[in-house]
C-alpha cells in the first residue's frame, strides 16, 4: 500500500486481514498474557468494526482517517448483523470504543505505519459525565457516613475500605485475586496491583502488565479477612480461568456471590452513597481523593506518583489543576514523623484527625500529641506577647525619666 494515496479500498491491500491487523493482534497478545481478565480483551473485535467503518468510508485508516471519523465511529449505532442494530451504544461503549482505536492508532505511529494519531483531537464523552458525576473530593466526614452505610455487610467494607486506603482503579479492583492479598508480608498487609503506569514502584517488561505493591491499613486488611472468611462460610469462591477473585459483591439483598466488576462497583457506590447521603460519588473518586489527601499530609507530586502508579509526575499534578487542592494539615509534621513512607496510614491519620474514623491507640496518642504542641505554642506565644509589652514598658519609662528634668 502506498500511503497517502487517496481512494483507498481493502481490495488494494491486505490491512484487513493482512499483516498490519495481524501485527496489532499479536501485539496485544504479547502486551497481556491473558486476556480474558484484560481490558484490552474487546480491542481486537472494536478494531477489526473501525476498518470495516473506513472501507464504508473510503478512507484510509493509516493514514486519511481525522478525529470527525473517530467520533462518528465511537457514537453510531452497534450493529449486529445486516439490518439488525441494537441502538445507540452507551457512554461506557462509546469509551471503551475511542480506547481501542486510540490503542490501534498509537502501535501505528510507533510501528512507522501512519503519520499521526486521528484519535488525539477526538472528543468523546467520558463515562462519568455521561452519568452526571463530576470529579469530587470525599472528606473524611463522607468516608465516615460511607463506611457506616456499609458496616452492615462484610463485602461492602472490604471493597469500601480497599479502594479508600490504596487509591487503586476499577479496573485494578476488578483484576484482584485471592494470590494477591499477602496480609504477612514483612511490610504489613500488602495486596499487588497489575496497574497500567510504569512508575519506579512497578516491576515487569514492556510487554507484561507491570506489578505494584500497594500497602494496607490494619482496618482494610481486618475488612478484607472477615470478608474473605464470610465469603467462603456463605458461598466458597469458584476458580475463574485458574484463579479465584479477591473482591466480591452481592448481585442483591440475598442473591448469590459474585466476582466484582466495574459496573458491579458503580452499582455498589451509588448504593452506599444513597444510604449515606452525601450525593452522587464516581468510583474514581476514591483514587482522586487518596491523591490530594496525601498531598495535603505533607508528601510530594513525586513520592505520591511512585505510590499511586502514575507513569509521569504530570498525571499527579493534573489530579490537582482539574479538581480542588485540600490544604496542608496542620498535622502534617506529625504524620509523616509517624507513618513514614506508609502513605496509606498517613492518609488514615489524615482522615482520624480531621473527624474521619477513628484508628485506634496510634492515632489517639498522636491526636493528644499534637493537641499538647498546639497547648504548648498558644502558652509561647502568651509568653512572647508578655515580653514584648514589659519591653514595651521599659523603654517607655526609660524615655520618660530622659525626658524629666
Amino acid at each position: 500500500m502506498v500511503r497517502g494515496r487517496k481512494g483507498w479500498r481493502p481490495g488494494d491491500d491486505e490491512l484487513l486481514r493482512g499483516t498490519a491487523f495481524a501485527a496489532y493482534k499479536s501485539y496485544l497478545e504479547r502486551r497481556f498474557p491473558q486476556p480474558e481478565r484484560s481490558s484490552a480483551h474487546p480491542y481486537v473485535g472494536v478494531v477489526r468494526q473501525w476498518l470495516t467503518y473506513c472501507e464504508g468510508q473510503n478512507t484510509d485508516p493509516l493514514t486519511e482517517a481525522t478525529a470527525a471519523h473517530v467520533e462518528r465511529f465511537c457514537t453510531q449505532a452497534r450493529t449486529h448483523a445486516p439490518g439488525r442494530s441494537s441502538g445507540m451504544p452507551s457512554a461506557r461503549y462509546s469509551e471503551m470504543r475511542s480506547k481501542a482505536v486510540r490503542s490501534f492508532s498509537r502501535w501505528a505511529v510507533e510501528a512507522g505505519l501512519a503519520w499521526s494519531d486521528p484519535t488525539e483531537h477526538a472528543k468523546v464523552a467520558r463515562t462519568d459525565r455521561a452519568r452526571g458525576v463530576d470529579g469530587r473530593t470525599l472528606t473524611p466526614a463522607d468516608l465516615l457516613a460511607l463506611t457506616r452505610a456499609a458496616r452492615t455487610n462484610p463485602l461492602d467494607l472490604a471493597v469500601l475500605l480497599v479502594l479508600a486506603d490504596t487509591g487503586i482503579r476499577p479496573i485494578e479492583a476488578r483484576r484482584l485475586r485471592l494470590g494477591d492479598y499477602h496480609p504477612r508480608d514483612a511490610r504489613g498487609p500488602i495486596i499487588r496491583v497489575k496497574g497500567r503506569g510504569r512508575g519506579p514502584g512497578t516491576t515487569g517488561t514492556a510487554l507484561r502488565e507491570p506489578m505494584a505493591v500497594r500497602r494496607l491499613t490494619e482496618g482494610a486488611a481486618e475488612a478484607l479477612d472477615n470478608a474473605l472468611r464470610y465469603g467462603q462460610a456463605v458461598a466458597p469462591a469458584r476458580t475463574r480461568d485458574g484463579w479465584v477473585p479477591l473482591l466480591r459483591v452481592r448481585t442483591r439483598a440475598h442473591g448469590e456471590l459474585v466476582p466484582l466488576t466495574e459496573d458491579r462497583l458503580a452499582l455498589l457506590v451509588r448504593r452506599l452513597t444513597t444510604v449515606a447521603g452525601i450525593g452522587p460519588v464516581a468510583a474514581h473518586d476514591f483514587r482522586r481523593t487518596w491523591v490530594r489527601t496525601g498531598l495535603a499530609c505533607g508528601y510530594s507530586p513525586q513520592e505520591i506518583r511512585q505510590e499511586i502508579g502514575h507513569r509521569s509526575v504530570l498525571t499527579t499534578s493534573r489530579y490537582c489543576s482539574d479538581g480542588p487542592r485540600l490544604p496542608l494539615s496542620p498535622h502534617a509534621g506529625r504524620i509523616r514523623e509517624e507513618a513514614g513512607d506508609h502513605v496509606a496510614y498517613a492518609i488514615s491519620l489524615y482522615r482520624h484527625l480531621h473527624g474521619g474514623a477513628p484508628l485506634g491507640a496510634k492515632a489517639d496518642r498522636l491526636r493528644v500529641q499534637t493537641a499538647e504542641q498546639a497547648e504548648q505554642a498558644r502558652q509561647l506565644r502568651e509568653y512572647a506577647d508578655l515580653r514584648r509589652a514589659a519591653a514595651e514598658m521599659a523603654e517607655e519609662l526609660a524615655r520618660l525619666k530622659a525626658a524629666t528634668p
